[in-house]
């Protein structure tokens, strides 16, 4: 196989790939069900699936934020709950794109639930392909959550964590 045939047949997977996971999505958060999917999509989707949705970044982030929304809103329909890799995968992901706002509401009601150290060995070990700049957005974003639910400790941690590691606030 010739490298530009071996690129065209990668393009063409990366076109088809994203759409059968859109159509997941669209399937999935829909109350009706859609006449192209299976019985049941939402019972099929594991929380491997769900890593790969929320990680890939050929879906628009407002689709995967209202996909993952869905999930925590709708706990009885799936036989798993999202775990802090996947909030971190999914922030850290809003976080490249610049959407700081969506990234605080997605941290603020789980931040709260695991120890920084989990946190911070989890957005440190698990970061990678993103930027140190994209850990330190989220780091920044901790400080904020924490600060505003009056969780002064956890924010002089996360800013030592920051200092230690040498990431500037920004």
């Amino acid at each position: 196989m010739t490298l530009q045939s071996f690129l065209k047949t990668l393009k063409t997977t990366k076109r088809t790939y994203p759409s059968s996971i859109h159509n997941l999505l669209i399937c999935s958060s829909s109350t009706t069900q859609c006449p192209t999917s299976p019985e049941k999509p939402i019972s099929d989707l594991t929380l491997s699936t769900l890593r790969r949705i929320v990680s890939d970044p050929d879906i628009k982030s407002s689709k995967r934020v209202s996909f993952f929304r869905f999930i925590l809103e709708n706990p009885s329909l799936f036989s798993f709950r999202p775990d802090l890799r996947t909030h971190l995968s999914l922030s850290l992901r809003v976080l490249s794109e610049r959407k700081f706002s969506v990234a605080r509401e997605l941290l603020n009601p789980d931040v709260l639930r695991y120890p920084f150290r989990d946190i911070a060995s989890g957005a440190l070990d698990d970061c990678g392909g993103f930027e140190k700049k994209v850990v330190a957005r989220l780091f920044n974003s901790m400080i904020t959550v924490y600060s505003d639910s009056g969780r002064y400790d956890e924010v002089v941690e996360v800013f030592e964590c920051m200092r230690s590691r040498s990431m500037k606030r920004l």
